[in-house]
């Protein structure tokens, strides 16, 4: 979303990050967060596909029947790479 937003910002439209921070907090919500040794773990919910199981036509449309059992987490690592020679990299993110 930051990458995003600051295409926006680039092409003149005045988009400001903190703007979208309410919906950011509301559809990934922090778990947890710890900061060690100069490491920032962060665990938030992650959006959760729900895979579609069937069909069924009704008489006010169709109903479709998901599987919502999954709950996915998303792991997030800051300051890992350190005096890495290549943290400028892809490969190193």
């Amino acid at each position: 979303m930051q990458k995003v937003i600051g295409d926006l910002q680039s092409a003149d439209f005045g988009f400001e990050f903190d703007w979208f921070a309410p919906f950011f907090e509301f559809r990934f919500p922090t778990v947890g967060e710890i900061i060690r040794d100069g490491l920032q773990l962060e665990l938030r919910y992650a959006i959760e596909p729900w895979h579609v199981l069937g069909e069924e036509t009704t008489g006010g449309g169709t109903a479709r029947y998901v599987d919502d059992s999954m709950e996915r987490l998303q792991v997030m690592l800051r300051g890992a790479m350190g005096d890495s020679p290549n943290q400028d990299s892809v490969g190193s993110r």
